[in-house]
């Protein structure tokens, strides 16, 4: 298992991520709703067929590679 999330960016455009239950701990404590983060380093997979939460054709998984920094 592991984590869905809805982002939205500054045009609230909303697209699916998932972060593995293998990188949760790296990310879990900094995480806060409503917060807003510079992601980068993420894989861009095609949205699933079976369990789709946006509408949106694709979505973000995240990796070992992934940073994630609240913005300013």
């Amino acid at each position: 298992m592991g984590v869905e999330l809805l982002l939205m960016d500054q045009k609230s455009s909303v697209i699916h991520a998932f972060i593995p239950a293998n990188r949760l701990s790296i990310y879990e404590a900094a995480l806060k709703a409503g917060a807003v983060y510079v992601i980068q380093k993420f894989l861009v997979l095609d949205n699933k067929k079976s369990y789709r939460v946006t509408s949106h054709k694709f979505l973000i998984q995240f990796t070992m590679k992934t940073t994630m920094v609240e913005a300013d």
